[in-house]
């Protein structure tokens, strides 16, 4: 598969390496919970025939195929990273080049768990429908960060809160048309009840007496949604193309994929189903599409770090070609934390089950390339 087809590679890859390696301290990665981003009735395909009606069909359906990150399945890797960069891949592996616009990205939808019970549940709680917790989806591919359900430990707290900056880092930051389901940016919680369609109560209803977890939580999905729209290049309207197999030329491509030595990550890598980092370039000097007023878009560089394991690990940033200073913008691990700067090759550590996003100090002039 072309590392062109692997910009949603990014979403998967970021949601699924900061979500995926979320049990406990687990030395084999098999170990490791599998991954749920929402469970399907048949209302929940209601987004796909709306999306259908919009030419925009093949959605990225993050809550259906996130799948387990540490599939054994060597096509997987390439699979979520094409879901980062709005490449849409059929259930038969086939990357499908979308002539109607980027799909659809979304994690959680109006039917299963949301957000917050997507990291605070491991098992449904639908016993406030009477139906003896029979009805809703089982597999709900969820993990709720050692306690089930509401807890004061603090240590369990705070790592559902930065799971859930990892989710909306992962949907915000991905090529493709994200949608949040309401209530999810302040953490709206219905107690474990993934199926609450007869609950017109507090189980269903949005409180909006926010504590101060919430609070913080919908400015950090406040500021990632401004920076999407400040950004052309976080919200393309066409794919990425990217590095062919066996390029080694010195240009630099749209996109870029790398290891956490800053390496060009190469077909071992893209099959390697036990990795938990990586490290993706995006070029903000060459976007080939225009602006509405028909105007060339040149927007600054970006560096996007991932880590989904369970201790810190240490990223090399790119060599100079790339860029030679950068600002750290998006920390999920420290999210109000100063906005450091770094030079190109300087090293940069990811706190365990983390997201970094770094922006080149300075916007190009012009772009890097010619139509």
């Amino acid at each position: 598969m072309k590392k062109s087809q692997s910009l949603l590679l990014t979403v998967a890859l970021l949601l699924t390496l900061t979500l995926s390696a979320c049990g406990g301290q687990q030395k084999e990665s098999k170990q490791l919970p599998p991954l749920k981003i929402g469970a399907m009735s048949s209302m929940d395909y209601l987004p796909y025939v709306v999306a259908e009606k919009m030419g925009i069909y093949d959605s990225l359906g993050l809550e259906v195929e996130i799948v387990k990150f540490f599939s054994a399945n060597d096509r997987d890797a390439a699979f979520r990273a094409a879901q980062v960069d709005g490449t849409v891949i059929d259930y038969t592996g086939a990357a499908i080049q979308h002539a109607a616009g980027m799909p659809l990205a979304l994690i959680t939808a109006h039917d299963g768990f949301t957000m917050n019970d997507l990291v605070s549940y491991n098992e449904k709680h639908n016993e406030a429908n009477g139906e003896g917790n029979r009805d809703g989806e089982s597999n709900n591919r969820s993990w709720n960060c050692g306690v089930e359900g509401p807890t004061t430990i603090k240590d369990v707290n705070e790592l559902r809160q930065q799971q859930m900056r990892n989710m909306f880092a992962t949907l915000l930051l991905s090529q493709g048309i994200p949608m949040i389901c309401g209530g999810d940016e302040v953490a709206r919680t219905q107690q474990g009840n993934n199926n609450a369609y007869c609950q017109d109560n507090a189980i269903s209803w949005t409180n909006w007496d926010l504590d101060e977890d919430q609070k913080d939580l919908l400015e950090f999905v406040s500021k990632l949604i401004h920076l999407r729209l400040e950004h052309p290049v976080l919200h393309r309207r066409r794919f990425f193309s990217g590095r062919e197999q066996g390029d080694d030329s010195t240009a630099i491509p749209q996109v870029e994929w790398m290891d956490h030595t800053g390496s060009i990550m190469d077909m071992d890598d893209w099959s390697n189903t036990h990795a938990f980092t990586v490290m993706i370039y995006l070029n903000g000097s060459d976007i080939p599409e225009t602006d509405w007023y028909g105007n060339q878009m040149v927007d600054n560089d970006f560096i996007l770090i991932f880590n989904a394991h369970y201790e810190p690990i240490m990223f090399t940033l790119p060599d100079e070609q790339y860029g030679k200073k950068w600002r750290l913008i998006v920390d999920t691990h420290n999210p109000k934390g100063p906005e450091l700067n770094y030079e190109a090759g300087f090293a940069i550590t990811a706190q365990s089950r983390s997201f970094l996003l770094l922006m080149s100090d300075k916007k190009p002039s012009n772009k890097h390339y010619n139509f």
